[in-house]
């Protein structure tokens, strides 16, 4: 018999999920912008937390999911919806806290959405998808093929620690008074996380600034990339026709004013006010804390991180799992003011 969530709570922080457009193939979302599976990491260590099951039977697998996957309306229990997320928003080689950090924040992130199902129209009043630009990653894996793809020769090892990482972590979301938690997360925050109104211009108060030390070895740490000038000032003039971009390129961007963990807030690009996240879209930019000047007669552009900075840093998750922490301070650290609760107690689990 199918089972559903009822969930009650207030619909002031819709709006904020509306701005996030993406960019460059990465995968992408709101609550997780970039995925990190296509990395090839060896297995890291780390001492496993004492969160067991906390019940005879699954709390996750009473929860029916309905998800546009391929455009094709689709229903899983949670627990085997969480699987196939998880695959796809994290490397399975991540240590095992850093794992179900990540699933009790999707998890939260979920329950939030079946709450406050967007608005947009995107895919017809359906709460999720499997479009990272718009909701959430999701990899099927039951394909064999898929499996492969993902983990190679690791396929066994990763496929159970992706499992055991839902198994141990059910039940477990995040509230803020009461509520599932929106519980963004973003790959490297370049070591402070952003706040949601620095970023969408919407206060949350759990999304806010905080240190995320640890971070330096990700490959997306920082990143340069070189535009010829002329290239540069096609592209520039035609989104924004009022700049006046004169010949020297490094006076392009002026006025910047940054948020506390280094994002460009706004600047003036010949004259008109843009904001970082604008330009970070428009030119296909890791994140939008980056530097612009001029180097041998090309436009240098340097970010610092990768994704848009608001909530769990993976990276972050992952240099503090390594460091001894378990996923319940993890997730305390990256969404300050929420609780860890059960399922049970965030929702009314009724039949149909």
């Amino acid at each position: 018999m199918k089972k559903t969530v009822l969930l009650v709570g207030l619909l002031w922080l819709v709006t904020v999920l509306s701005p996030i457009l993406l960019q460059k193939g990465e995968t992408r979302n709101f609550e997780g912008e970039t995925s990190l599976v296509s990395e090839n990491l060896e297995t890291d260590g780390a001492e496993s937390s004492t969160v067991t099951a906390l019940a005879e039977v699954s709390q996750d697998a009473t929860v029916s999911v309905d998800v546009m996957v391929s455009g094709k309306k689709l229903s899983f229990p949670l627990d085997e919806y969480l699987v196939g997320v998880l695959a796809a928003e994290m490397p399975a080689s991540f240590p095992e806290e850093a794992l179900k950090a990540q699933v009790i924040a999707a998890r939260s992130f979920i329950l939030y959405r079946m709450t406050y199902p967007p608005s947009d129209g995107v895919h017809d009043g359906v709460p999720l998808c499997d479009d990272p630009g718009h909701c959430k990653a999701y990899r099927d894996l039951s394909d064999p093929d898929t499996i492969e793809t993902l983990f190679g020769l690791n396929s066994e090892t990763y496929m159970e620690k992706i499992r055991a990482a839902v198994r141990e972590t059910d039940g477990l979301v995040l509230t803020y008074q009461g509520d599932p938690a929106m519980a963004a997360f973003h790959a490297v925050s370049g070591g402070m996380t952003e706040s949601a109104e620095d970023v969408w211009g919407s206060a949350v108060p759990y999304l806010v600034e905080v240190e995320s030390p640890g971070e330096e070895d990700a490959v997306q740490f920082t990143e340069t990339v070189l535009f010829d000038p002329e290239d540069l000032r096609a592209i520039l003039t035609e989104a924004y026709p009022e700049a006046v971009l004169d010949e020297d390129p490094a006076l392009w961007l002026a006025d910047v004013e940054r948020s506390p963990a280094g994002m460009i807030k706004s600047a003036s690009l010949g004259g008109v006010v843009v904001t970082g996240m604008e330009l970070r879209m428009l030119l296909g930019l890791n994140s939008a804390d980056f530097t612009w000047e001029l180097q041998d007669g090309q436009v240098e552009i340097t970010t610092t991180g990768y994704g848009h900075g608001v909530g769990m840093s993976q990276y972050g998750a992952r240099a503090m799992a390594l460091d001894g922490a378990t996923c319940e301070e993890i997730v305390s650290h990256y969404y300050p003011g929420c609780e860890i609760d059960l399922l049970e107690n965030t929702a009314i689990l009724a039949e149909d």
